[in-house]
C-alpha cells in the first residue's frame, strides 16, 4: 500500500497558496479517508459503498414527530368514602 502522504493534490497554475494557510481538522479527515477508500482492493468496494450508504442514510432520516399530548387537569367526583383495612405483614421462619 502506497502512504497516503505521497499523494500531492494538484492545483491551477495560476491559484497561489500561501504557506500560513491552515486546513481544518474536519477537512483533513475527509481528505484522509477519500485517500484511504482510495487504496482498498476492488473487492472491499461493494461492503464500503453499503456501509457509507447506510451511515449517510441515518444521519440524513430526520427523527420521529412525537406529539406531546397537552396536560389537561382532571376533573374528578367523590361519590362516597371508605375505610380500608388495615394491612399487617408478619415474619416468616
Amino acid at each position: 500500500m502506497r502512504h497516503a502522504f505521497v499523494y500531492k493534490i494538484p492545483y491551477p497554475n495560476e491559484i497561489t497558496i500561501p504557506d500560513n494557510i491552515t486546513i481544518p481538522i474536519l477537512t483533513q479527515k475527509k481528505i484522509f479517508t477519500h485517500l484511504l477508500i482510495d487504496e482498498l482492493p476492488e473487492q472491499a468496494f461493494e461492503e464500503v459503498f453499503e456501509y457509507v450508504a447506510n451511515l449517510w442514510d441515518f444521519y440524513q432520516s430526520a427523527p420521529p414527530e412525537i406529539s406531546i399530548p397537552e396536560n389537561r387537569p382532571l376533573k374528578g367526583k367523590i361519590t362516597k368514602r371508605c375505610e380500608r383495612p388495615s394491612y399487617y405483614l408478619t415474619d416468616e421462619e
